[in-house]
């Protein structure tokens, strides 16, 4: 069955709806493991807020992004897309999840919440969201899944992919504090270096002799980033793509997810036997709407976490 979303939602269903489970952790008991983590330290802040707290705050991150969907709380976007989910069968006893999403610890959370509804995730996580698990890195996902009914039976996997960027409380893009530095951080960090690499190249950014330059080659001491600046680069080639003298980050964001989302879905499209599996597609950026000193919801300005979701052209079964 496909489960019709609006574009703007991001996930894309495909299940059987006829699963018999089987035995997996207990809600109960990753509720013991995840105890103390970011993302139960993001329900309790998303729990002390007001409406017109939320919506001030969607506000602040709507802004930075004006040209996508709204933003959603980390926790609802999460909650809503696993329950669609599992309505049609691809639910935390009988699916395993992919979560793409950068290295950066700050993103733990995001990573946690997709855990609370699906176990422990397989993590393909890569400097600035990019996707380099490849091939042999997604055939060891899929044989890490739940069998419907038995040896040979079913497979249901759950793909999440996500940029992240930080927009503190105030608006500032980029911006945020992290627990113990005393001066104010960035994130992306890698985004940042990749906006830096493609305003280095001034009007040449984007052609082909700027992307065949000899500093784009694979280094073995920097392999995610270098590959991250190639993907960009590429994206950066495409029609209706952003003036490399004018881009900012939030726009370097959208478009590592966009290159993101593309290669996930290539990997999908040949690794995946739709005879023998079912999955569910979720693409977005990962915000994290922070305050001006770092806490986690005991202040007057918590810590929050939102998804932007990104529209995914996966489909299958087709509707």
């Amino acid at each position: 069955f496909f489960l019709p979303a609006p574009a703007a939602m991001g996930v894309e269903m495909l299940a059987k709806a006829d699963v018999r489970p089987a035995r997996r952790r207990s809600l109960a008991e990753d509720a013991r493991a995840f105890a103390g983590s970011a993302a139960l330290s993001n329900h309790a802040c998303v729990a002390a807020l007001s409406a017109s707290q939320k919506n001030a705050r969607a506000e602040v991150v709507a802004k930075a992004f004006p040209k996508t969907a709204p933003p959603a709380l980390a926790d609802d976007f999460m909650g809503r897309a696993a329950a669609a989910f599992a309505a049609r069968g691809l639910s935390r006893d009988t699916t395993i999840a992919l979560t793409a999403m950068c290295r950066d610890e700050a993103c733990a959370g995001m990573r946690e919440l997709v855990e609370e509804h699906y176990g422990q995730s397989f993590h393909a996580h890569s400097l600035g969201g990019a996707i380099t698990l490849g091939k042999v890195g997604m055939g060891a996902f899929m044989h890490h899944s739940p069998t419907e009914g038995g040896p040979g039976g079913r497979e249901r996997y759950a793909f999440i992919s996500m940029a992240h960027c930080a927009v503190d409380s105030s608006g500032k893009v980029g911006a945020m504090q992290r627990e113990g530095r005393h001066e104010c951080s960035s994130g992306c960090g890698a985004l940042l270096g990749a906006l830096g690499h493609v305003k280095g190249g001034g009007g040449d950014a984007g052609t082909p002799a700027w992307r065949k330059q000899d500093s784009l080659e694979l280094d073995r001491l920097n392999p995610e980033f270098k590959f991250l600046c190639r993907r960009v680069d590429s994206a950066m080639a495409q029609p209706g793509a952003p003036n490399p003298k004018k881009i900012g980050l939030a726009d370097m964001t959208i478009l590592a997810a966009g290159t993101a989302r593309e290669d996930l879905e290539e990997l999908i499209a040949d690794c995946v036997d739709t005879k023998a599996a079912d999955y569910c597609v979720i693409t977005g950026i990962h915000v994290h709407n922070w305050g001006p000193v770092f806490n986690t919801g005991e202040g007057d300005v918590p810590n929050l976490e939102y998804v932007i979701p990104t529209p995914s052209s996966t489909t299958w079964p087709s509707p």
